[in-house]
């Protein structure tokens, strides 16, 4: 609750955010999306004013209006169709950046570009051909290419999910082991 009696959802971003909380070795968690807080939150059975990610830290808070509009948001754009395609000039300091990272990784075994649009949005699409798939890998890419995106999203996937399939189509991998 904060000072007015709002009651939050907690979010953790890491352990060392949730020990931040609660101090407890045996401390368990569940992963968690925005969709599964927004349905928390959204529910007035459950007297939600929003949800707060690293309460102890960064204190993000997300007051019911906005889950709602994000909610809605996100709705709207994962109906909207995407197109995939080839840019005039291939963002080369992303790719390499990408690269020199992912050759250091033995569960990956390819990388592939495309842009996407989506909702009028463009936005960098990897590929990425994993034996294994992580979150820390994924973390680590996006980390890596946040200083290439020149305004544009990023977006991850792999090969073997459906929008993966359709993006690598006659392409060759832009990073190969």
């Amino acid at each position: 609750k904060d000072a007015k009696g709002d009651k939050y959802c907690l979010a953790f971003t890491d352990w060392s955010e949730l020990r931040k909380w609660d101090n407890n070795n045996n401390q368990e968690a569940i992963l968690s999306t925005f969709d599964n807080y927004a349905q928390l939150v959204l529910n007035d059975a459950n007297d939600f004013s929003g949800f707060v990610i690293n309460p102890y830290g960064e204190n993000l808070i997300f007051k019911k209006e906005l889950v709602a509009s994000l909610k809605v948001q996100k709705e709207e754009r994962m109906r909207s169709k995407i197109y995939l395609g080839e840019p005039k000039e291939l963002p080369s300091d992303l790719l390499e950046a990408v690269s020199n990272y992912i050759i250091e990784l033995p569960n990956v075994n390819a990388a592939y570009y495309r842009l996407m649009l989506q909702a009028n949005v463009q936005s960098h699409l990897i590929i990425v051909d994993v034996t294994e798939e992580t979150n820390d890998t994924f973390d680590k890419i996006a980390d890596i290419a946040f200083p290439f995106l020149d305004g544009k999203l990023f977006k991850l996937t792999t090969i073997d999910t459906d929008l993966g399939q359709d993006a690598i189509k006659n392409l060759d991998p832009f990073y190969k082991k």
